[in-house]
């Protein structure tokens, strides 16, 4: 009598818990995963922008350069702020804010390298190029990693 009386109980409430869960598991970890792979693919498409705009002959070519540069840039501070809603550790916390400090030297970069570039000033173009641009777009790469890797061993763990 007793236990068969609860049985049912017992599974309303083990429902609730795994759609509670459920729901955390959405929150928590389908949705940052979500702007992460966002971040990271907007990442990537600077990266390629900018090393086609080494070649650009015309001051129009980099100015289109530059619009989808800012553009993919954006989409980047979107999902920044959207993921950070969703951080509830302060491990988490902290690698984010890296990232975004990360994306600060690099964004510098990139207006350098279209200024450079406009002004037809190749040798200091390729320079930083190769240099400060390529350092501060692989610390931001890394930061980025940093993070998807919290982020990843948190939805598995």
């Amino acid at each position: 009598g007793l236990c068969t009386g609860l049985h049912p109980f017992v599974q309303v409430v083990n429902i609730k818990k795994i759609d509670k869960a459920g729901g955390l598991l959405y929150t928590d970890v389908t949705i940052p995963i979500t702007e992460l792979g966002k971040i990271s693919s907007a990442f990537l498409n600077v990266r390629i922008l900018v090393r086609d705009m080494a070649k650009a002959k015309t001051e129009a070519e980099v100015t289109k350069f530059q619009n989808d540069i800012a553009n993919f840039s954006a989409i980047i501070t979107k999902s920044v702020e959207r993921l950070e809603k969703s951080l509830n550790t302060e491990e988490l916390k902290r690698a984010n804010q890296e990232f975004v400090d990360s994306r600060k030297a690099y964004r510098a970069n990139l207006d350098k390298l279209v200024s450079l570039k406009k002004e037809g000033r190749e040798d200091e173009f390729n320079a930083l190029l190769v240099g400060d641009a390529r350092a501060t777009a692989e610390t931001e790469q890394g930061k980025m990693e940093q993070l998807i890797n919290i982020m990843l061993n948190k939805a598995i763990f």
